[in-house]
């Protein structure tokens, strides 16, 4: 009797509260689709490069769930690319605090560091990164960045070489450790880098004017003349009007010491 009492009551208190549980689990399922669309949304936005508004709908998904930290991490990267990278820092610290183990919010958090001039925070953050994801080559390069500011090329080329070897297809790291070989003065090391570059994008303005420097520099003046005209039409098509002018500039000295050769 007992048993059959105990079960008859507690089919009786728990039947009325299945509906109650079923419209919670709704409206959490709800709650939880809308934290994605105004996720979803800003990340549409950042892509078209709309940051304002990826800011405003990170906003939204982040006043729902003030414990989501990829919309912090998101909202940083839209705030940077606004060049408020004081706001981006304080997204990438709470980024950090609901998930430590993101070296990409480190990698970030690092970056806009950098952009204002706090190199030994952004040291910090890129080798924080690295421990976290030895295998995530872009704090490598950004760490290669600073270093080659400082003008300490070889550790800025040992960092580059590094990001290399995790990621060969960006053109970008060849280009930056050609530039830190110029440096050293090794063209032809740095020329090689440059040809990779280009291999890689084609259209890489930038590193034709840096191989035709180098080359310049070894006197190599019919391919410095070919490198200069081809990075003069590629920053004019891509509407680079500063870069075009300096390299008309290059041009014209370079005109000057080969005309007494070729004469």
């Amino acid at each position: 009797m007992l048993k059959s009492l105990t079960l008859g009551i507690v089919l009786s208190l728990s039947t009325p509260i299945l509906p109650v549980l079923a419209e919670g689990i709704e409206l959490q399922d709800r709650h939880h689709q809308d934290v994605q669309l105004y996720f979803q949304q800003g990340l549409s936005d950042y892509e078209h490069k709309n940051y304002g508004d990826a800011i405003a709908n990170f906003n939204q998904a982040i006043a729902l769930n003030p414990s989501f930290a990829k919309a912090y991490f998101r909202r940083g990267k839209a705030k940077s690319k606004l060049k408020d990278y004081t706001g981006a820092i304080t997204d990438y610290n709470q980024a950090i605090q609901l998930n430590p183990s993101d070296a990409r919010a480190y990698n970030a958090r690092g970056n806009a560091h950098s952009y204002l001039d706090n190199g030994e925070d952004a040291i910090a953050d890129y080798e924080q990164a690295i421990q976290i994801d030895p295998s995530f080559s872009w704090p490598y390069y950004n760490r290669g960045n600073l270093k080659a500011r400082a003008q300490n090329y070889s550790d800025a080329i040992a960092d580059y070489t590094l990001a290399i070897q995790l990621d060969p297809e960006d053109p970008d790291m060849y280009n930056n450790r050609g530039r830190a070989r110029q440096k050293q003065q090794d063209h032809l090391s740095a020329i090689a880098d440059f040809t990779q570059a280009i291999h890689l994008k084609p259209d890489n303005a930038k590193a034709y004017y840096n191989r035709g420097r180098s080359q310049a520099f070894l006197k190599e003046y019919d391919g410095a003349m070919a490198d200069y005209n081809q990075a003069v039409s590629l920053f004019k098509a891509q509407g680079n009007t500063k870069a075009t002018r300096i390299i008309q500039r290059s041009l014209r000295e370079l005109e000057q010491a080969f005309e007494p050769i070729i004469s």
